[in-house]
């Protein structure tokens, strides 16, 4: 399957660009993870498929 390795060569690309920006990785996902956690609530957004303004 080729769906692996090329996962894997955004992957680095990505680890590479973090590294020339001297950006976090770590804290980039986190901080992501957080908004999507606020703009997409368990309680409301679970089981859909909506975009943010059909949830509202």
């Amino acid at each position: 399957m080729l769906y692996p390795i090329e996962l894997a060569d955004v992957f680095t690309y990505c680890i590479e660009l973090a590294a020339l920006l001297n950006l976090d990785i770590d804290s980039i996902v986190r901080k992501k993870l957080v908004k999507t956690q606020h703009k997409y609530p368990v309680t409301q957004a679970k089981g859909k498929s909506n975009k943010y303004r059909k949830l509202q």
